[in-house]
This record gives C-alpha cells, sequence and structure tokens, in this order.
C-alpha cells in the first residue's frame, strides 16, 4: 500500500487530519527531566529530550495518525539527533504512525541527494515524509522525488507559508513562461497584466508536475507529493492553490497560538481546502501542545497538559469541518 493511501486510512481511522507537532525545545524540557539525566553529561539533554517526547507520543497515539518532528530542535542538542530523534521515529513508526520530518532541506543537486537519502531511505532516518525547500530548483527537488518512488516516501514542498514576512518574497510577481501561462489560463487563474503571477503560483505549478506522476499516486486519488500552505492563508488564495494542486496533500501550519490570530479562523482557512470528505489537509499543532505544560502547578503532568491540549484541538477541527459540512458520519464522535 502507497505511503499515501496509509496516510489516508490512518486519517479515517483516528478520525481527524490533526497532526502531533514535536518541537522540544531544551530550555522548556521539565527540570525534573534534566536533573533526571545530568549524571550522563554531555548525553543529558538528549536523553532528557527522548522521554519528553516518548511519553507526548504515546499519551497520543489512539487519537492522531501522524506525527511531526522540527528537526531543528534536535539539531541544537548535542547527540539528540541518535539518541532522541532516531529512536523516537523508529518507536513511532512501530505504532503505525506517519512520520514527518519537517526539515526543509534544499541545494544544490548533489546535496538534495545527501539529504533525500540521509532522511528518507531505510538505511538513515527512514521518515515516511518530509518538507523540502524548492527554491533551488526542479534538478534538486528530482533527487528527493527519486527516493521516494525507490522506498514509496512523500516530500511536502513548501509553497506558501505561515510566517508573516512570507509577503517579502513569495506573494512577489514574476512573470511566468508561456508554458506556464497557457496551464494557468486553463485551470483559471487569472495573471496580473497579462503576464505575471506571484512566486508562490509557480512553485505550486512544479508541485503540480510531480504529484501527476502515476507513480506517486494512491488508489484515493492523492499523491505522494504534499505542499505547505500556512493555515494563515487567506481561503481567497488557498482556493486557486488547490484548483492548481488537486491530487495534492496541504500540510497547513500556523493554527496554534504561537504564529498568531484566532484559532477558529485559521482553522476554517485551512478547511477550505478540504474536500467534501475532509480529505487533502494535514493540520500540525507543535508548540501548543509540546509546551502545554508552561505555566502548570506540576510540569510533571507535561504529558497529559500536551495531551489535554491535543484533544481541544482535535475538537476545534472537528466543529470546523462540521460547520463546513466536510465533517464524514464516521468521523463523529
Amino acid at each position: 500500500m502507497k505511503m499515501i493511501d496509509r496516510l489516508i486510512e490512518g486519517i479515517d481511522n483516528k478520525k481527524t487530519p490533526l497532526c502531533l507537532g514535536i518541537d522540544p525545545k531544551i530550555e522548556k524540557i521539565p527540570p525534573h527531566l534534566i536533573e533526571k539525566y545530568e549524571h550522563l553529561s554531555k548525553y543529558g539533554h538528549a536523553r532528557a529530550i527522548y522521554e519528553f517526547c516518548y511519553n507526548i507520543i504515546e499519551k497520543s497515539i489512539d487519537d492522531i495518525a501522524i506525527v511531526k518532528f522540527q528537526s531543528a530542535y534536535f539539531e541544537l542538542v548535542p547527540y539528540a539527533l541518535e539518541y532522541s530523534l532516531k529512536p523516537l521515529i523508529d518507536y513511532a513508526k512501530s505504532k503505525n504512525l506517519i512520520v514527518i520530518a519537517d526539515a526543509k532541506r534544499g541545494d544544490i543537486d548533489r546535496t538534495s541527494n545527501a539529504y533525500a537519502r540521509g532522511w528518507l531511505t531505510p538505511a538513515n532516518y527512514n521518515v515516511d515524509s518530509m518538507t523540502i525547500n524548492p527554491l533551488m530548483g526542479t534538478n534538486c527537488i528530482d533527487y528527493f522525488v527519486e527516493q521516494c518512488l525507490l522506498h514509496d516516501k512523500a516530500i511536502i514542498p513548501t509553497v506558501l507559508t505561515s510566517n508573516e514576512s512570507t509577503e517579502n518574497y513569495m506573494k512577489r510577481l514574476t512573470e511566468v513562461n508561456q508554458e506556464q501561462k497557457l496551464l494557468l489560463d486553463k485551470i483559471g487563474i487569472d495573471l496580473v497584466d497579462g503576464n505575471y503571477a506571484p512566486l508562490y503560483l509557480l512553485f505550486a505549478l512544479a508541485v503540480r508536475k510531480y504529484a501527476e506522476d502515476p507513480r506517486l499516486m494512491g488508489k484515493y486519488g492523492w499523491s505522494n507529493i504534499g505542499a505547505v500552505v500556512g493555515a494563515t492563508v487567506a481561503p481567497e488564495i488557498i482556493e486557486p492553490l488547490r484548483l492548481i494542486m488537486p491530487y495534492t496533500k496541504f500540510l497547513m501550519p500556523g493554527i496554534g497560538s504561537s504564529q498568531g490570530g484566532d484559532t477558529r479562523k485559521k482553522i476554517e482557512n485551512a478547511i477550505t481546502a478540504a474536500d467534501e470528505n475532509g480529505r487533502g489537509i494535514i493540520i500540525p499543532v507543535s508548540s501548543n501542545i509540546t509546551d502545554a505544560h508552561k505555566g502548570a502547578e506540576d510540569a510533571r503532568d507535561y504529558a497529559q497538559n500536551a495531551y489535554d491540549r491535543l484533544i481541544h484541538f482535535k475538537e476545534e477541527i472537528h466543529w470546523g469541518l462540521e460547520s463546513a459540512g466536510k465533517l464524514p458520519a464516521s468521523w463523529k464522535i
């Protein structure tokens, strides 16, 4: 079974597109865990991170199908890639969770080849999917796609992110070529002054081209090629992106309070990209869950605090799907 089909069936089984994001900031790991492993000297912080994340994942297994690891927080701490991240990936996969590495890799061709092999091959991190940065060009994306084909993996290129300064670049107008112009016209996307489109639309066209490959298409009509589209993005922008990328799962970060804005409004934005069966979106919540113990009377309850926050967001997403008439009958709780 293709990875994308396992993802869809996992979401249906857990009744939610919510993805548990793991953002283990070392300065926010509960003090008792830091103290527990301080005798390990240089390995101590890595072991504390592992236990912290393990307990949150274990608590959440019955309620989510997807876990996303932000690699930066593991890269920051010495030995955490080896002693925290890799065993956490293996544990999550052993519990049949779909694992996304939020690594946003992208470089010249041979370096992209190394990144792709490092994250996606069975001999290395062996995640199911990873985010990538497509700015270096399609010849660099090709190496990630090659590993998807070899090992039934998925990639999620960034198309339009949720950070505020994305307008500095991604929304800048750029001239389209004749092929792009014809395709956008066929889809029904209007150009500015007849020849210009925002840069993010050109990224979306590149994603579409990869996603259409029948070798990457699952039995439910979705592709192993996804796209990062922020939940902070307005519906009038999400809608044309969905027209351009009809087979692509959208990873839609930003509904957590750390990125600002009204939570329900952002959920409504994200659900714009879902089909009538609630499919087509993955909604990650990360720091809002992993930092849920902040301010609690006893930080030792961090896993329960995180779980309570996760259930809150699961219920909010259900509200959004039901309000939009997109909640499958089998998902009702």
